[in-house]
């Protein structure tokens, strides 16, 4: 288990660069919330599903770092977007497993 989360330690942390950093952007919010921080939670749980195959903690670790921004940068409307952005982790994670058996076969041939 402590394995597991020290793996997610990288992702976790591109994820709160983003969420912490990129709000502080000259863009606008909407643009920000619907395209550039789902993609690239969709982009980290693809990445993190690839090399290391599906699992659920990186969708709570996404889910609790947007919520701590909430307070910060947005207001309460915002509040829909954790449970979008969790979703679009699990999504990304499934993806990205799909391709990890495929590498692992490569691998093993």
């Amino acid at each position: 288990m402590k394995q597991k989360l020290l793996r997610l330690i990288p992702y976790a942390m591109a994820l709160a660069v983003g969420f912490y950093a990129l709000p502080l952007l000259p863009l606008q919010p909407a643009l920000l919330v619907l395209l550039v921080l789902p993609a690239l939670v969709f982009v980290c749980s693809v990445v993190y599903g690839i090399r290391q195959g599906f699992d659920g903690w990186l969708s709570v670790i996404t889910a609790v770092l947007f919520a701590s921004t909430l307070f910060v940068f947005y207001n309460e409307s915002a509040w829909i977007y954790i449970i979008i952005y969790a979703v679009t982790s699990l999504v990304g994670c499934g993806i990205g497993r799909l391709f990890h058996k495929t590498a692992s076969k490569a691998v093993m041939e």
